[in-house]
């Protein structure tokens, strides 16, 4: 087992983090993908559409795609999986990287912390006047969400007082440290002893089907087969007639005969001379027919046996596609009462559900089909260390709030040039939805395109991604199931983080530090020339994004994506 996932729980620790400098040299760039799609003007972001295109139905199957959820993901081969929250000690700020997200602790974690989710909203971003200039729609803008960032810093600048520590306490978080990467890595050889034992199990159902199989060969055995094993049956018991000598004896040949045959033939007068070879044979068919009916009834037994096996095994497979038990916690609600309800509320409700729920199917295609691909980990809160904030609060010469960001992955990224260089580039995947409602209350699978660039108001996302998880690159993948995933690499840019965080900084120091309780105004900073500039310095990021390649839609052996609808399943479960 490779010991770079020690190395990087090691090495991860934001403590000893600096910001990286221009003039340093990402061993990302000299990575050969060794792909046909390896170059980046080459890569063609047109596919064939699937089946599934143009098919209607009333329940969006939001769990499609080969039904790869979570724990599924986490079971797979590279993929470093974190244990349940209640196991880690997560009183330190390093440690929030180690708890899942979309967890009630994972929530409580972002109190007081300006994340990804507030980014767009904390630069100005949703403004009226400047949502248009980074792809947004204009019925996306809202003041909303900038007043919703600065509360979200009011939060940590009420309890800043408060916020020193101890040497004993960065001690305490050293030994907290060591003991979350032991059990992180036990959690983890845990899932592999279970996978390894779950592998035997299929090997043995496998086996069991294959006597199945056998079973129904034999049901359809012909009937000179088994006249033929009965002919078989009949040998067993050889007659062996009299022959009568020169002499007027008669006497038997046994030559061909077993001691046993000898033994009857002596014992039995009836056997050898007045037992006549035809009575004999009329007997043998008599029982062989007898034989045959008794096989014809036990193969009709078996036939209602594997047909039996055959429904089952339908009704099985169809349960665990709607899936009996609660998902994620959501009111209790099965997968198919999950997928009922974003239905009836509607096609942004089920947009933002497929976002959410074809993330694993993301990360588990880039996981096989991305290559040099070394290891995915599974990450929770990275928060930006209090050094990396110092550093660029001395830079920009402002305060900073807290900063954090959750990717949706961390990728160890192995180069051709040399094994031991591996990199660490933050993964985030945007999900299109397939699904589009119809004016009568019906959702028809849609093919939108592969896009060829990346939308300006990502960016500043996963620029806060890559200082919070000190990554230098970002694999931005963006999916369409119905055409594949097209993968941006992003770079870090540090001229532009320092643009970014001085207007938050300015933001932080005039309505959340001070002793008044004013809002920004609407369209802040609309005529502030170093916030256009920043909104430039955005769309040039994303039109010199790297587009690296090109992922076919998954698909299996029978050409197929995923069942797009749980209509009929719904039925069979009723």
């Amino acid at each position: 087992m490779s010991l770079v996932p020690r190395t990087l729980l090691k090495n991860y620790s934001q403590d000893n983090l600096k910001p990286l400098e221009l003039s340093e040299k990402s061993s990302f760039a000299s990575t050969d993908f060794s792909s046909p799609q390896s170059a980046s003007l080459n890569v063609s972001v047109t596919s064939n559409p699937l089946k599934i295109v143009g098919r209607v139905g009333k329940i969006p199957n939001l769990f499609g795609f080969a039904n790869v959820d979570v724990d599924t993901l986490r079971t797979m081969d590279k993929f470093r999986a974190l244990p349940h929250e209640s196991q880690m000690d997560l009183r330190h700020e390093d440690s929030h990287r180690l708890c899942r997200q979309g967890t009630n602790a994972w929530v409580t974690l972002h109190k007081g912390v300006l994340t990804s989710g507030n980014i767009l909203g904390a630069l100005g971003f949703k403004e009226a006047h400047v949502v248009s200039k980074i792809g947004l729609h204009g019925e996306c803008a809202s003041h909303e969400d900038l007043i919703r960032a600065v509360m979200v810093m009011r939060e940590h600048a009420s309890s800043s007082s408060s916020s020193s520590q101890c040497t004993g306490e960065e001690e305490g978080e050293d030994d907290a440290r060591e003991r979350n990467d032991a059990i992180v890595r036990a959690y983890n050889e845990g899932l592999v002893r279970k996978k390894e034992e779950l592998n035997l199990d299929a090997s043995y159902d496998d086996n069991i089907d294959h006597d199945d199989d056998d079973d129904e060969e034999e049901v359809n055995l012909s009937a000179s087969d088994d006249e033929e094993e009965e002919d078989g049956d009949d040998d067993e018991e050889k007659f062996f007639p009299p022959i009568k000598s020169n002499e007027g004896l008669f006497h038997f040949d046994f030559s061909s005969a077993t001691p046993l045959d000898i033994l009857r033939a002596s014992m039995d007068t009836h056997h050898s001379i007045k037992k006549s070879p035809s009575k004999r044979k009329t007997n043998n068919a008599k029982k062989g027919s007898k034989k045959q009916k008794q096989k014809k009834t036990k193969q009709q037994q078996k036939a209602k046996q594997l047909k039996k096996k055959k429904q089952q095994r339908a009704l099985r497979e169809a349960r665990e596609l709607v899936d009996d038990q609660p998902f994620g916690g959501t009111l209790g609600l099965t997968r198919l009462g999950f997928c009922r309800l974003k239905a009836r509320e509607g096609e942004q409700s089920v947009r933002l559900a497929w976002g959410n729920t074809a993330e694993a199917g993301a990360l588990a295609q880039l996981l096989n089909d991305f290559p040099n691909v070394e290891e995915i980990h599974e990450v929770g809160l990275c928060r930006v260390s209090k050094d990396v904030l110092l550093k660029y609060e001395e830079i920009c010469g402002c305060k900073l709030p807290p900063l954090g960001a959750s990717p949706d992955a961390i990728a160890l990224i192995h180069s051709n040039d040399d094994d031991n260089v591996v990199e660490r580039v933050v993964v985030e995947v945007k999900n299109r939805s397939p699904f589009y409602r119809t004016q009568n209350g019906y959702y028809r699978v849609g093919d939108p395109p592969l896009p060829k660039s990346i939308p300006a108001y990502h960016v500043p996302q996963v620029q806060l991604e890559m200082v919070s998880a000190n990554a230098s690159s970002c694999l931005l993948c963006m999916r369409n199931v119905t055409r594949g995933t097209s993968v941006f690499r992003v770079k870090r840019d540090e001229e532009y983080l320092k643009q970014m965080f001085r207007v938050i900084g300015r933001l932080y120091e005039n309505y959340c530090l001070k002793s008044d309780t004013k809002t920004p105004p609407e369209n802040w900073l609309a005529n502030d020339p170093i916030h256009a500039a920043l909104v430039r310095k955005t769309r040039d990021i994303a039109q010199n994004a790297e587009l690296v390649t090109v992922l076919e839609p998954g698909i299996d052996e029978n050409g197929e994506a995923f069942d797009p609808f749980l209509d009929e399943y719904a039925t069979l479960a009723q």
